[in-house]
């Protein structure tokens, strides 16, 4: 075993000079030393040896330290993480601690397959007929056939769920006390988080959506079931698209939306089950995020569920950008997770976004690495 934790600055501290030995211990100018370091490390290693590193990819450069490891033919997994809070002179930030095992170049990039996506599917079908009920933050909820079942991902869906709850407590704590607070779900689902909303206040009047037809029915009567009936509202929509949506404004939209941006049966198609796990593109999300502020009031906010590492970042931030959205970390947990076979961390997060429309004066943008599902907010940048 090789270790080492090294300098995650990248930046020259006194250009044109010799840097001071301390300083070495905290920059590392281009990350050079670090590529002289995976350079020689695989001739010092046995056959069953392993290298680690010690690493922030929020502290210090991404980018140039994954360039640096591709072309120096090392490939790396995250072995176990940590947030801390971090400061580096008076900035005083929250921090990803990475510890990374980095592996030889034979070891494939994480990316689940279309199998992983189609074995998921045939996973939630199988838990239904066997789990037609299940427990969610101690409450019960049916689950109809070709519904989102959250048992595989019990522990994120809880995790996201509380904080959406905590968001809308704190948005109730700032209203006057008979203010009607306006709800939104898309993709609601099995209706888990819109009844869970309702329950918190009669002040909270809940509409839910899902393209899924058995996923609205599923969410009347689970409404019935906690007797929110009368405050919660479903309907088949594609995303915003129903009468009963439309000219309306929600003091909060919150969607769980699909993590993975591969098309599974690309010239066909794809079936509403699938649709709750894959969104192909992100062309579902770029309507969403295109349309969102006209449902919002001004002081409304948004929330998105997402996995930047599960699914595609690059795409994601395109899509964001051009809908004119930029975004920051609201909190994150990271969690194991599996998709099919596949079984990694992951990095939940919860994202604010700011529309870019209006002039700003104030944006934080905070991006964890690693495996990530990620909870996003947004919200109209009048507030700040």
């Amino acid at each position: 075993m090789i270790y080492w934790n090294c300098p995650w600055d990248d930046q020259h501290p006194s250009p044109g000079n010799e840097v001071e030995l301390l300083m070495r211990s905290i920059a590392d100018p281009g990350y050079q030393t670090l590529r002289r370091f995976l350079s020689q490390a695989k001739i010092f290693l046995k056959d069953s040896g392993c290298v680690f590193l010690a690493f922030s990819l929020t502290a210090g450069s991404k980018e140039l330290f994954d360039k640096v490891a591709a072309e120096t033919e090392w490939r790396y997994k995250i072995y176990s993480r940590k947030i801390f809070p971090f400061s580096m002179g008076s900035e005083h930030e929250e921090e990803i601690d990475n510890k990374m095992s980095s592996v030889n170049k034979d070891l494939p990039t994480r990316r689940y397959q279309v199998a992983d996506l189609e074995e998921a599917v045939e996973n939630m079908r199988r838990l239904t007929k066997e789990k037609p009920r299940t427990g969610f933050l101690g409450k019960e909820f049916l689950i109809y056939p070709e519904v989102f079942h959250p048992d595989p991902w019990h522990e994120i869906a809880a995790y996201i769920n509380k904080e959406v709850i905590e968001v809308i407590k704190t948005k109730l704590s700032i209203k006057y006390e008979d203010a009607p607070f306006n709800f939104l779900e898309v993709g609601c689902g099995a209706g888990y988080t819109a009844i869970n909303a309702a329950l918190i206040s009669h002040q909270c009047k809940v509409w839910a959506t899902d393209i899924n037809p058995s996923a609205v029915k599923n969410t009347v009567e689970n409404a019935k079931l906690h007797g929110v009936d009368d405050r919660v509202i479903a309907v088949a929509a594609d995303v915003f698209d129903h009468k009963e949506i439309a000219g309306k404004k929600f003091d909060m939209i919150y969607w769980n939306c699909p993590w993975d941006d591969q098309h599974p049966s690309p010239g066909n198609e794809v079936e509403l089950l699938m649709r709750s796990i894959a969104d192909p593109g992100y062309q579902t999300l770029r309507r969403f995020l295109s349309q969102a502020k006209i449902f919002l009031k001004d002081s409304g906010c948004v929330f998105l569920a997402f996995s930047l590492t599960v699914g595609s970042k690059e795409l994601f931030d395109k899509v964001a950008s051009e809908t004119e959205w930029r975004y920051k970390i609201y909190s994150r947990k990271i969690f194991p997770f599996s998709m099919g076979s596949e079984h990694e961390e992951e990095l939940l997060s919860l994202r604010d976004f700011k529309s870019f429309a209006l002039p700003y004066a104030k944006l934080s943008v905070s991006l964890p690495q690693g495996v990530e599902p990620v909870t996003v907010m947004l919200s109209k940048i009048t507030e700040y």
